[in-house]
């Protein structure tokens, strides 16, 4: 109910006013439920997982803040010798 609910929208469901509104939603909240109903007996998952290239990642947040961070600061992230030099001349 809930997962069909949302698929209908929970806006439209609680909105709808007139009387082909309520036309409308039902039928989208009912095609929605009997999509699920079907997932649910082919033994399918009911809700789509994010594929593992979506998941949040710390290492690659990390890097893209370096990244961003080196950029900020005038060193190319590709160029591990201009950042050097550059680190080197703060020092000197």
């Amino acid at each position: 109910m809930y997962l069909a609910g949302r698929e209908a929208g929970w806006h439209e469901l609680h909105t709808a006013g007139s009387p082909q509104e309520c036309r409308d939603v039902k039928v989208k909240f009912a095609s929605a439920y009997q999509a699920l109903t079907n997932r649910a007996l082919n033994g399918e998952p009911l809700e789509d997982q994010l594929s593992i290239e979506h998941q949040f990642d710390p290492a690659i947040h990390s890097n893209q803040l370096v990244r961003e961070s080196m950029a900020e600061q005038g060193i190319d992230p590709l160029d591990g010798q201009g950042a050097r030099q550059k680190l080197m001349g703060m020092y000197r």
